[in-house]
């Protein structure tokens, strides 16, 4: 993130924290289809307001990112999966979406390399 270095660290704070919040609207529309119509406006609250996401927008972290990319993965956009290796950990969630789909493979490399 080496642009936001050019910044104070209020600024790069206030930065990244919009860059996650993006993230996560990302998400809850990528999400909207796969929850029932009479539910789709809690969503985007939930997202925001529980724990994890708190947590993770007050430290920094890039779950909101992660979350994001396996989202979009989910709504079919396999382009989004090779954003997941951010997250070693995930890698696995990774493979058992390429032996679903032999097209997400370009994806997955793509990303990574």
């Amino acid at each position: 993130m080496a642009p936001l270095g050019a910044l104070t660290y209020g600024a790069a704070y206030a930065v990244w924290v919009a860059l996650l919040c993006a993230a996560l609207v990302v998400a809850a529309r990528a999400l909207a289809p796969l929850v029932a119509p009479s539910e789709r406006r809690r969503l985007a609250p939930f997202l925001f307001l529980a724990q994890p996401t708190l947590i993770a927008l007050l430290q920094g972290q890039t779950t909101p990112l992660v979350l994001a990319a396996v989202s979009l993965a989910l709504a079919g956009r396999t382009a989004a999966l090779g954003a997941v290796a951010l997250r070693p950990q995930l890698l696995p969630l990774t493979a058992a979406a390429v032996l679903r789909s032999p097209r997400a493979l370009i994806s997955v490399i793509a990303g990574v390399g």
